[in-house]
Formats: structure tokens, C-alpha cells, sequence
């Protein structure tokens, strides 16, 4: 189910891109840094190992940074 979540917010960041929607693109990666942040503490509580606990948590801080970034640029 997962990758069906991601595969549908995958195909929305790229369809943003290409019709040139910075700022919406930088807001949902931003707010999107959240899922893989509970995901994260989920996995935490469950016993998950320490690299899974990892992976999730890279993932929400470089979706924050990337969110980030898009809203610092100036439209074109």
C-alpha cells in the first residue's frame, strides 16, 4: 500500500515540475517530510531495526530540504 502512496505522490512532484509549479511542488515536499517522519517513529515503536528507523527518517529530511529549497527559488 505503501508504494502506491508514493508512487501517487511521485507522479504528482513530477507533474508539478514539468508544468513549472515551484511553489506548490516546494509545499508538498515540505508537508510531505511528515509521512516519512511517522512512518519513521512508527517503525520506532513497533521494534523496527535502527537502519529502518534511518531510512525513514533520511527520507522526511531530504524531502524538507528539497521542500525548502523550491520555496527559496524565485519564479522565473
Amino acid at each position: 500500500m505503501a508504494a502506491a502512496r508514493d508512487l501517487g505522490l511521485g507522479l504528482s512532484a513530477l507533474t508539478m515540475l514539468k508544468l513549472g509549479m515551484r511553489r506548490p511542488l516546494g509545499i508538498l515536499w515540505a508537508t510531505g517530510a511528515v509521512i516519512p517522519a511517522l512512518d519513521a517513529t512508527l517503525v520506532r515503536l513497533e521494534g523496527g531495526k535502527p537502519w529502518q528507523v534511518a531510512q525513514h527518517a533520511a527520507s522526511s529530511m531530504i524531502l524538507l530540504a528539497l521542500g525548502s529549497a523550491m520555496l527559496r527559488q524565485q519564479d522565473d
